[in-house]
């Protein structure tokens, strides 16, 4: 299945999904790097914690053409 950002978002603990989109969307608006902690749940309602660190890429005109993002599990951690 392909990962969309609606879907990724569905698995965003939703108290987390706002400050989680308002970072994606800072970087995406001004090219600001994203880093941010948040809850996930899987399909089982198992809650994980993720750091998600990314980066929009601009071309020569200024317009976002992708974002490269990496994820990892930080529950241990968080423990």
């Amino acid at each position: 299945a392909r990962l969309t950002r609606r879907v990724l978002l569905a698995r965003i603990h939703q108290e987390d999904r706002r400050r989680v989109w308002e970072a994606w969307a800072r970087a995406m608006e001004n090219g600001a790097r994203m880093d941010v902690e948040f809850r996930a749940v899987d399909e089982l309602g198992t809650v994980r914690w993720i750091r998600s660190t990314g980066q929009a890429v601009r071309s020569g005109d200024g317009l976002t053409r992708s974002f490269y993002a990496a994820s990892i599990d930080v529950t241990d951690q968080k423990r």
